[in-house]
């Protein structure tokens, strides 16, 4: 009797054993190790302490994930002033112009932005499709503010990249998201909000 039951309790473990080594490998199968994005944002830079300018920028990114929460991400933004528009209905149709004649109070109406970043990408689980994430990282950024091909400042290095949010993922691997991004790039910070699309695989 007492072979017996020792009998159905191995039995027993093995089976919960397979079972559990089969779904490990079948979470390991599930694991998408690679995506794709891009975001949009939208929000303010300042440059000293001289007041903020509209900005916006565009980021792409290719991510590679070491586990379910941990990931190494790189990736490429462009930014640029956001002009402020004035337009006026006349008889004969609108007439636009652009009223940011003096970016910062210091005559340059033109910015430009170029960032590399290198970050780490940590995501906690909602659940199974929503999360929020946290990055944390480099960006070796060179912008140049200018007037009429007459250049301000041209300044490049190497700063801080902080970006937080939410994003939501679809079993077939679309995602988005939304989020908070920060640059740190010497005497230029921006701040925006972004919105964004990737793809798992």
């Amino acid at each position: 009797m007492a072979v017996s039951n020792f009998t159905r309790a191995l039995l027993a473990l093995s089976l919960i054993s397979s079972s559990s080594v089969f779904a490990n490998g079948s979470e390991q199968a599930e694991l998408k190790k690679h995506t794709f994005g891009g975001k949009i944002a939208t929000g303010s830079v300042e440059l000293y302490d001289l007041p903020d300018e509209d900005y916006t920028n565009v980021y792409s990114y290719y991510n590679y994930k070491f586990d379910q929460n941990f990931s190494l991400e790189v990736g490429l933004n462009f930014g640029m002033d956001a002009s402020d528009w004035e337009c006026d209905d006349f008889d004969d149709g609108f007439t636009c112009r652009d009223r940011n004649d003096s970016m910062f109070n210091i005559g340059a109406d033109e910015l430009e932005v170029t960032n590399f970043v290198i970050a780490g990408k940590a995501t906690l689980p909602l659940s199974q499709r929503n999360s929020l994430y946290a990055k944390v990282g480099a960006n070796f950024y060179d912008y140049e503010i200018s007037r009429d091909d007459r250049t301000f400042i041209d300044d490049s290095g190497t700063g801080v990249y902080l970006e937080g949010g939410w994003q939501y993922v679809w079993d077939f691997g679309l995602g988005m998201d939304a989020g908070v991004q920060y640059f740190d790039m010497g005497d230029l910070d921006s701040v925006s909000f972004a919105v964004g699309v990737s793809y798992q695989f």
